[in-house]
């Protein structure tokens, strides 16, 4: 029997739409580490679907065609908070937040990426502060 999900996809997949979905590529292959999995273009080389594995996820996006796109937000735990929320910077992304742990057990940041279409909020598990008395 056919399993009901390829190998290597998670249940549940975000989908982006995006007016510059190869530029997003290209940005999170740098500062995420993304493997570009599947990318199909149209008959005038717009992105009508693409597939980038970031970790042990598959992002999924496309150009939407009529030039409208809702900004999204996406979380992403990482080793280094800190080290990747400074390479998105380098690469040309816009803070949202610098990386700080707040109330809960993790160091999180933000920063929107270079074409303004997803906030990507990245975070570390540290484990909750201990209380000064």
């Amino acid at each position: 029997m056919t399993n009901w999900k390829p190998r290597g996809y998670n249940v549940l997949s975000p989908y982006l739409l995006t007016n510059r979905p190869n530029q997003l590529l290209k940005f999170l292959e740098k500062v995420l580490g993304g493997e570009r999995r599947h990318v199909q273009e149209d008959d005038e080389g717009r992105v009508m679907h693409a597939e980038i594995k970031i970790g042990d996820s598959v992002l999924m996006m496309g150009d939407p065609g009529d030039g409208s796109s809702d900004h999204c937000h996406i979380h992403v735990y990482v080793p280094n908070a800190k080290a990747v929320y400074a390479k998105a910077i380098k690469a040309g992304a816009k803070s949202v937040r610098k990386v700080e742990q707040k109330q809960d057990a993790d160091q999180r940041g933000g920063f929107t990426d270079p074409t303004g279409s997803v906030t990507v909020w990245v975070g570390t598990h540290v484990g909750l502060k201990k209380k000064k008395r």
